[in-house]
């Protein structure tokens, strides 16, 4: 019996974009009210595959049996990277509970089933080329903050400008996403060792095929082209979510 949901992913499944709504109308809060099941979200907006991937490693070091789990997947134009003064020793592990979720806590779902220690940064390339342009409107997020009517970079000049070369020189969609599909791969494997109570709500064909029994194409993209939230996010409204949970429950019952 499922008594316990956990979902992971970047800002959908937190339902970035609806307000106080997304604590009931976010596809994670239908389907956990609806199989009548406690939700966890670990999910953090702005995040890369990578984190992504810690957090289904998080799932599978803390498998439950009473527990389903939901994984959301997101682009590949997203990286991580260590925050301002930190520097890893082999006493450092390389786990969720690495990843930066202080600068995010507004727009989290739930309560985190742990306590970070916020030195892993993950944000959307996009976002880094508009700061790096001196455009300081990320405010909430990994990369700048408000200091009472100051807007604050939380990235020293030299490294927010070293990100932004990386990313008009180095980064490469292609290769990246294939990383990504092989990081996400890997921990997918190592959660079906374990049970079959997770679904994969996801883009890429690549992951879709592999994981056939577990997987529902889901274009996060196109639902928010045709159901934009009316704060102007990028994200999908209320509808959208309702469509990921409809297709969800189809799956579910016909398990």
């Amino acid at each position: 019996m499922i008594k316990k949901i956990v979902s992971g992913g970047d800002s959908f499944p937190c339902g970035m974009g609806l307000g106080d709504e997304r604590f009931t109308t976010s596809y994670p809060a239908r389907i956990a009210t609806e199989i009548n099941a406690k939700l966890t979200s670990v999910a953090r907006p702005g995040c890369c595959n990578f984190a992504i991937s810690l957090m289904v490693k998080w799932m599978v070091d803390n498998y439950d049996e009473q527990t389903f789990y939901i994984i959301s997947t997101t682009n590949e134009d997203r990286l991580h990277w260590l925050r301002p003064g930190i520097v890893y020793n082999n006493k450092h592990k390389i786990c969720l509970e690495e990843l930066n979720y202080e600068d995010y806590y507004q727009f989290l779902l739930t309560d985190l089933p742990f306590a970070p220690n916020n030195t892993i940064n993950s944000e959307t390339c996009s976002n880094i080329l508009i700061h790096a342009e001196g455009n300081e409107t990320m405010v909430g997020t990994s990369l700048c903050y408000r200091d009472g009517k100051t807007f604050r970079s939380r990235e020293p000049e030299n490294r927010v400008k070293a990100l932004d070369s990386y990313i008009k020189l180095l980064h490469d969609s292609k290769i990246k996403r294939h990383e990504d599909v092989s990081l996400l791969s890997h921990q997918l494997r190592r959660l079906n060792e374990k049970t079959n109570n997770w679904v994969l709500l996801t883009p890429w064909h690549e992951l879709e095929e592999e994981f056939k029994e577990n997987a529902i194409e889901t274009q996060f993209g196109t639902l928010s082209a045709d159901y934009p939230d009316d704060r102007g996010s990028g994200h999908f409204n209320t509808t959208g979510h309702r469509v990921i949970f409809n297709n969800f429950m189809k799956w579910y019952n016909a398990r």
